[in-house]
């Protein structure tokens, strides 16, 4: 881990009334170090806030504010990232010492410098302060790893489960009490049967996919794509389900629109998206689908005058380790996983989502594909 760790670069706060001792430690760190400068406590606050230093040297004492105050109130400052702060001070006593250490500083030099010796503690410290902030982000990253694992077996345990148990007992029946069944009942189980093996197909497809970008190994090929006519499959794909429910699709596009981005992320964005509006759209209900250009990026829009989301539900939207499958206006049943596997997609090709909505009167999605 510690080769990882890059020095270079790191930003060194100097603060001290002397120009002298300003003058010596900016000279001798400035080939190593971006640095910054603080004549005074106060001053050194408010310039911490801006620069967010990597490391602090903090002169004791000083005019107005002192150093020990000045590093309890920049360790405390939330606006300031949390760095080591190395006192300099001329006087060589323990309570100072001590106070330095209470208020959250991590070493001490004594002036004059030694600098080849400061130079190897600031070294010491940014390694050390770097090195926790690595493995938080490790330690960060282990946790979403935990929970991706925790939904991708919740929806092996939960949604794949319950309609392969339902095909069970269908097949089950249907060979212990065939000759007893009516015919109409047979096209009724078949009909059911249909619908549950489309959901669990694309259940796995989008459990491929979204595994597949986990490890790394999602085929990306971006190329120009003609975002007009792979829309305008998509809702005919998908007209049969909107004519069920009454539902009116609506996209009106004068001249072609084309995007840079791979025909199967796109295809899944916006089948996903679609789906989704058909599901949470009441009979005859209207959805509508239009394109914004932006200049660099086309934003494609939406919007259904459905069942909008709850306020409990917009914040974990997208997020892997909370289940928030919600049934459609006809009781339909979702995966959970479409929308995270949308954003995935979308920030894969370099683009941003975003959504609005309001319960009872509809819910918008728009996201963004670059143009060539």
């Amino acid at each position: 881990m510690i080769n990882e760790i890059n020095l270079e670069n790191s930003k060194l706060l100097i603060v001290d009334d002397s120009q002298e001792n300003i003058k010596l430690l900016g000279s001798y760190f400035s080939k190593k170090y971006k640095i910054a400068i603080a004549y005074d406590g106060q001053q050194a606050i408010e310039i911490a806030k801006d620069f967010q230093p990597d490391i602090t040297l903090m002169d004791i004492n000083m005019p107005n504010m002192n150093g020990i105050e000045a590093t309890e109130k920049i360790l405390s400052n939330d606006d300031i990232k949390k760095h080591p702060i190395i006192f300099t001070t001329a006087l060589d006593d323990i309570e100072t010492t001590v106070n330095g250490f209470e208020a959250g500083g991590v070493d001490y030099v004594i002036k004059p410098f030694e600098l080849k010796n400061l130079e190897k503690r600031l070294e010491n410290h940014l390694q050390i302060s770097k090195m926790i902030d690595l493995l938080k982000q490790k330690n960060n990253e282990l946790d979403e790893l935990n929970r991706t694992k925790d939904k991708f077996f919740s929806i092996i345990a939960h949604d794949l489960k319950s309609p392969f148990a339902g095909l069970m007992n269908i097949t089950d029946l249907f060979i212990e009490e065939f000759d007893r069944i009516p015919t109409d009942q047979i096209r009724k189980s078949l009909i059911d049967m249909g619908k549950s093996l489309k959901g669990v197909y694309k259940l796995m497809e989008n459990l491929l996919d979204w595994a597949r970008l986990q490890k790394g190994k999602f085929d990306f090929n971006p190329a120009s794509l003609n975002i007009k006519e792979v829309i305008e499959d998509i809702i005919f794909i998908l007209s049969n389900s909107a004519k069920k429910k009454k539902i009116t699709v609506s996209f009106n596009y004068d001249g072609e629109l084309i995007g840079f981005t791979d025909y199967h992320v796109f295809h899944t964005i916006f089948r996903n998206l679609l789906t989704n509006a058909i599901k949470f759209t009441y009979e005859n209900g209207t959805i509508k689908v239009f394109i914004e250009d932006l200049g660099s990026d086309l934003k494609i829009s939406i919007k259904d005058d459905g069942m909008g989301i709850k306020d409990e539900i917009k914040e974990k939207l997208f997020k892997i380790d909370t289940h928030n499958t919600s049934l459609g206006t006809n009781k339909e049943k979702g995966t959970g996983l479409g929308l995270i596997l949308v954003k995935e997609f979308v920030e894969l090709q370099n683009g941003t989502i975003s959504f609005e909505s309001e319960i009872g009167k509809g819910t918008t999605f728009s996201f963004t594909v670059p143009k060539e």
